[in-house]
């Protein structure tokens, strides 16, 4: 393992060029500037995950496994080559793997490793050393000649009737690393193992340069989920009344969808791509449609979508379906059966038995066997939208950046809702530039937080002074690349309202969030609203009706979070509806600038009621209730605990009646107690099926209490 990196990374891998190692199913990526510890970070994964190296050394800090553009350096050239086999069924492939060596073996220079990849080949040639790009040129450079040097590849392949042999030469390419396990077969997986290597076997760049032409411009540019115009998202779906009508009007749309056409030279599900492209081309479908229609194929026929997502594949399968639509056009091939008769009315009926929007059970419980993952543990799940409700000037932001910090390093929110970590994107509205940048770093040294922690991962967009409403700003957001964060937060949400429209409309609150759901979907994350409490006292309202504004504010969203003012100055209680969690138990929280802390002591059932006026005026002149005593593990056991042993359901029954203590908090003093040193309780066993009881005094050896 290490010897090919070692071989191909050296003298190149340092801190502005990285080696990314990329595993699935987790679909990690981690850097090392060092191959000695990609290979240990490597041997700590065992044979559970697909372990894949990136070609090309990478810069800076790109999200996920980088692009073209992020390559700072080759080492080699490569071939990728699947054989014909169990995990590479209906391709024009070479048929087994000695026919594949002797393909790659037969190029003008000879290889310098050979890896069986489990199911195919990897070759590489290695280069004279390691090629640095000192400019964007150079990059251009190198990524014309890994093209044209797997096209050479690809050309060979296809001159013995190998015609699935796809260009796989992208800067941005991963490769399989040898010595780990090849489980695209879950029932069979297979070792990935090295065939050959001659170091010492090394070819200058013009060498290899010299035998392939003129290559094409490469737009290095592009990224995973995009090429040129085009945007690729693995949800994407095409527009649903064209699809319908294709559906409907053409038998052979509907096979090629379904990935079953079988009267074509490639009958994979690459060559079904092909003829369904070609088919929307005739159609007039634009680009952008096409695109949308094979991954959505892909998806439905149960086939892996992740080809579909490469820029360069479907680049070339639109244009190459745009050559054959004009071939066919201009031969008078008859085209009837492919394109609608313009005379003929659209049969919704038979659009709605070829391709219902609906599932059966079977079909839903098969295509979403689990829950969405989790964000914030017990409130948020990917994807979903939460409203967090409070008064005016209680301290919302603040609490949604204590929220953003704990998101953005993976830390338990407040102490109790654990986050899966990831990139949070605040979009404020209500503060200057200089406020945020204020107001962070106090809320990050509170919390005990280094900023340097989550200074990569917490970005803030401030557009007080440039207001724009949801409809204007979706645009731009539904732009950010799928995936790149995990929640974005609207602060505050009443001004991302559309000018003259009013929130107490239950049709422009509905739409808002219907708008806000559809950029969700597009790019997968959560999103975090700050909204404000109808006037008045809250108390004596439901979670759902606690908000501003028409009742669809509350129905709309997955969680609705409130916060209400408590009995005790400076407290409010945190509760929740959840749409996919079980019921949360409200707490209470305290205000000590700049952050709000649980605090268990209080009773969250005591929230501030509303006072009549008048006994508001009695009730100033009374003298301030004195504050309870705090409970301490020491006179919890005192007053609950003795030297006759009781179980734990009769201490904390006692200990319930008391209006200043929560059964939470009594279950964790008794625990408190129980760990101190030196230790206020101790356990009494009695036997397995016993109940233990717990008393101030240990247990003798011999149990000399009489019991009823």
């Amino acid at each position: 393992m290490s010897d090919l990196l070692d071989a191909i990374f050296a003298g190149g891998v340092g801190p502005d060029a990285r080696l990314s190692i990329f595993t699935l199913p987790s679909r990690t990526t981690r850097r090392f500037e060092a191959v000695a510890d990609a290979g240990a970070y490597i041997a700590s994964l065992g044979d559970d995950a697909d372990i894949y190296f990136g070609l090309g050394l990478v810069a800076g800090e790109p999200s996920g496994r980088g692009t073209a553009m992020d390559v700072a350096g080759i080492g080699c050239l490569w071939a990728d080559l699947d054989v014909a086999g169990p995990a590479h069924k209906a391709k024009a492939l070479p048929p087994s793997l000695d026919d594949a060596v002797a393909l790659v073996r037969a190029m003008p220079h000879a290889p310098s490793r050979l890896v069986d990849s489990g199911h195919g080949l990897h070759a590489y040639w290695l280069l004279s050393e390691f090629w640095r790009f000192d400019d964007g040129r150079e990059r251009e450079r190198a990524a014309a000649l890994a093209r044209g040097w797997h096209g050479l590849v690809c050309a060979s392949a296809a001159s013995r009737g190998w015609t699935g042999v796809e260009n796989l030469g992208d800067l941005a390419r991963v490769l399989r690393v040898p010595g780990t396990m090849n489980r695209k077969l879950a029932a069979a997986p297979t070792r990935v193992r090295l065939l050959e290597l001659d170091p010492t076997r090394r070819y200058h760049i013009d060498d290899l340069e010299a035998f392939t032409g003129p290559a094409p411009a490469v737009d290095v540019s592009q990224r995973a989920t995009g090429t040129g115009h085009i945007v690729l998202r693995p949800d994407a779906s095409p527009p649903a009344e064209k699809l319908a009508a294709a559906l409907a009007e053409s038998p052979r749309f509907a096979a090629a969808f379904r990935g079953q056409v079988r009267d074509i030279p490639d009958p994979s599900r690459s060559g079904q791509d092909l003829s369904l492209a070609t088919i929307a081309a005739l159609r007039g479908w634009a680009d952008q449609e096409i695109a949308d229609l094979i991954v959505a194929a892909r998806r439905a026929s149960g086939d892996n979508p992740a080809k579909a997502l490469r820029g360069d594949y479907i680049g070339r399968t639109i244009a190459l379906a745009r050559i054959a639509a004009i071939e066919r056009t201009a031969d008078d091939v008859d085209i009837t059966g492919l394109v609608p008769d313009a005379r003929k009315e659209p049969d919704l009926a038979a659009q709605l038995r070829v391709n219902p929007p609906w599932k059966s059970v079977a079909q839903l419980m098969a295509e979403f066997p689990e829950l969405r993952p989790p964000v914030v543990q017990g409130l948020l799940r990917s994807g979903e939208t939460m409203n967090i409700i409070a008064p005016p000037k209680t301290g919302k932001s603040w609490l949604v950046n204590n929220l953003a910090i704990c998101v953005a390093t993976g830390r338990p929110w407040l102490d109790r809702y654990e986050t899966e970590q990831g990139r949070v994107l605040i979009v404020d509205n209500e503060l200057h530039g200089e406020t945020a940048a204020n107001r962070l770093p106090k809320v990050s040294k509170a919390m005990g937080v280094p900023m340097s922690e989550f200074a990569g991962t917490l970005e803030v967009w401030n557009l007080r002074g440039g207001l724009t409403d949801l409809f204007k700003l979706a645009p731009t957001l539904e732009a950010i690349d799928h995936g790149r964060f995990k929640v974005i937060v609207l602060d505050a949400w009443y001004r991302f309202m559309p000018e003259g429209k009013d929130e107490n409309d239950n049709g422009t609150m509905a739409n808002l969030y219907n708008r806000l759901d559809r950029v969700a979907m597009k790019i997968g994350c959560s999103f975090v609203l700050i909204h404000h409490s109808t006037k008045g006292n809250q108390s004596g309202k439901s979670v759902t009706d606690v908000g501003a504004g028409a009742g669809a504010q509350s129905r709309a969203v997955d969680t609705h979070l409130v916060l209400r003012e408590h009995e005790e100055e400076g407290c409010v209680v945190l509760d929740a509806a959840a749409r996919s969690w079980p019921p949360i138990d409200p707490v209470v929280m305290r205000w000590t600038f700049p952050v709000w802390s649980i605090d268990e002591d209080l009773d969250p059932a005591e929230l501030k009621r509303a006072t009549p006026r008048r006994d508001r005026r009695a009730k100033k002149d009374e003298p301030a209730k004195p504050k309870p005593e705090p409970w301490t593990p020491e006179r919890f056991v005192a007053q609950f605990v003795g030297k006759r042993p009781r179980l734990r359901e009769e201490i904390l029954l006692a200990a319930g009646a008391d209006p200043t203590l929560s059964k939470a908090k009594a279950k964790d003093l008794l625990r408190i107690a129980e760990r101190a040193k030196p230790t206020l309780v101790h356990r009494w066993v009695d036997g397995p099926h016993v109940p233990v009881r717990f008393a101030t005094v240990e247990q003798p050896l011999i149990d000399t209490e009489v019991r009823p």
